[in-house]
């Protein structure tokens, strides 16, 4: 298993936690020192059945002001 890791973010940390806890085996990328390449961007999407634009968080300030109503 493979989590993609942000250290500063509580629900991976919790998920981090909870996998330790279980003693599961899992490999970690903490993704803000070692960025996905679009090649990893486009299996994962593949994997999950979804599209770039599911992953986007449409709560947040800069997506509310910079591209709500263009997509």
């Amino acid at each position: 298993m493979k989590i993609y890791h942000n250290p500063r973010c509580s629900k991976s940390r919790d998920s981090f936690n909870l996998l330790n806890e279980k003693g599961l085996d899992f490999e970690v990328v903490e993704y803000l020192k070692t960025p996905l390449t679009e090649d990893d961007v486009t299996k994962l999407l593949k994997m999950l059945g979804m599209d770039a634009r599911d992953l986007v968080r449409k709560t947040e300030a800069i997506y509310k002001e910079q591209f709500k109503g263009k997509e």
